[in-house]
């Protein structure tokens, strides 16, 4: 098999009506030679996602593989890229945004040039109802940064957001060390810490080059319980994976300020997802134990887990369940 420079994995779902813009924008600011695109599908039914895929096959040997596997979610599809990409490096995109014209030569080259294993780029976020393309607020300043630098910036926020398709990854950071996206909703936190964590260095680009598009008015109407848990399952793998390496103490003081942040947004959102619901039963409690698992979170006491997904639940519509601590009372 031919190496490439790039892998584009694009996951695909239902993607007919916009799939086309996404993989003509990365033809048309690449040579094939250097690239190859791995369209995923997810187990489409209600369109000719697959078929598409086919037809961009065809029509691209050699540059276009298209891939059918059960439906199994977007981690499973992206981790299904990873397995079959042959590129030095590799880059996620979702199927219905796309990418400005010097996307790969200015990542690729800055890769290179710094020889870093992660090139961040910011990006503009647009908005298919109102048609509002706006720059993401990007704070982290362009230069190169260590893994402590980024997994801090990470833990905060602090303009390093924890979004895998904004980045360009060095293949063997997935393969070396066995990556790979949990089942679950903010996966992308994750992952990303990981890809930090393993890199050399990080080197950040300030300028917009990937286009976020947001097919809603607000990410609020699709709040749910289970969304919530894996936030706060995604807060809980943050120390876990640190812990496991033995590498937590350095970020133990930026760690219990997020849990604070966390636990704030978690209980607002479980009220705005409750109210939505029209079940406000066992709120109270919620936020008790809310409250009660991001402090849990910050003590001396925690036990981390090798696997995000078994962090149990603490969000719950009628009742609750506590954190699996022996007293469960708020001090």
């Amino acid at each position: 098999m031919d190496t490439k420079l790039i892998t584009y994995a694009i996951p695909c779902y239902n993607s007919a009506e916009y799939m086309d813009a996404c993989i003509e924008s990365i033809l048309a600011c690449n040579r094939p030679d250097d690239i190859e695109i791995i369209i995923v599908d997810d187990g489409s039914t209600k369109d000719n996602t697959l078929e598409k895929a086919q037809v961009w096959e065809s029509t691209n040997p050699g540059v276009v593989r298209a891939i059918h596997q059960e439906n199994g979610g977007v981690s499973k599809a992206r981790n299904a890229g990873i397995q079959a990409a042959r590129g030095e490096y590799i880059a996620f995109m979702d199927s219905d945004d796309y990418i400005a014209p010097l996307y790969l030569q200015r990542l690729y080259e800055s890769a290179k040039k710094y020889r870093a294993d992660m090139v961040c780029c910011s990006y503009y976020r647009y908005n298919a109802v109102t048609h509002e393309l706006r720059p993401a607020q990007f704070r982290k300043a362009p230069g190169i940064y260590t893994p402590k630098e980024m997994i801090r910036a990470l833990i905060l926020d602090m303009g390093i957001k924890g979004f895998i398709w904004n980045k360009l990854w060095r293949r063997t950071l997935f393969t070396e060390h066995h990556i790979t996206f949990p089942t679950m909703c903010f996966e992308d936190i994750s992952v990303c810490q990981r890809g930090f964590y393993f890199s050399n260095r990080i080197a950040v680009i300030g300028d917009p080059l990937y286009f976020y598009v947001q097919h809603k008015d607000s990410a609020i109407g699709a709040l749910n319980i289970k969304k919530l848990n894996d936030y706060l399952r995604a807060l809980a793998d943050l120390r876990g994976f640190l812990e496991l390496q033995r590498d937590f103490p350095p970020y133990r003081a930026v760690y219990r300020l997020h849990s604070l942040f966390v636990a704030i947004t978690t209980c607002y959102l479980t009220l705005v997802a409750q109210k939505n619901a029209k079940n406000l039963s066992g709120l109270g409690r919620n936020f008790k134990e809310i409250i009660h698992m991001t402090r849990a979170c910050g003590k001396k006491s925690f036990e981390p887990l090798d696997d995000i997904t078994k962090y149990p639940d603490v969000i719950f519509d009628k009742k609750c369940q506590h954190y699996g601590l022996e007293d469960s009372s708020i001090e």
